[in-house]
């Protein structure tokens, strides 16, 4: 098999589950009570959990169960009015 695959591998579909103590991390976030730093090490955080998660099920290909969608949506979120695209 190739990279040692088996024949059916297994992984995951869509979005992970954040951790619960990802709620309350957000919450500080959009009261602007996190800098860089701490939101940056809240995604890396979470996605290091979603890994160790898929690793200790045993699957065979991980993903970074998408947690890092959450932090580019806030941002575009927060964007100046005048770079917002506009959907009619």
């Amino acid at each position: 098999m190739p990279h040692g695959l088996p024949i059916l591998p297994t992984t995951v579909a869509g979005s992970y589950a954040h951790p619960s103590w990802f709620y309350a991390a957000k919450e500080l976030m959009e009261a602007d009570r996190f800098g860089p730093v701490d939101i940056a090490e809240t995604f890396d955080d979470a996605v290091d959990r979603a890994i160790l998660d898929q690793i200790e099920a045993g699957l065979d290909i991980i993903s970074d169960g998408e947690m890092r969608r959450a932090d580019r949506a806030r941002r575009a979120v927060m964007l100046p009015a005048e770079l917002r695209v506009r959907v009619q």
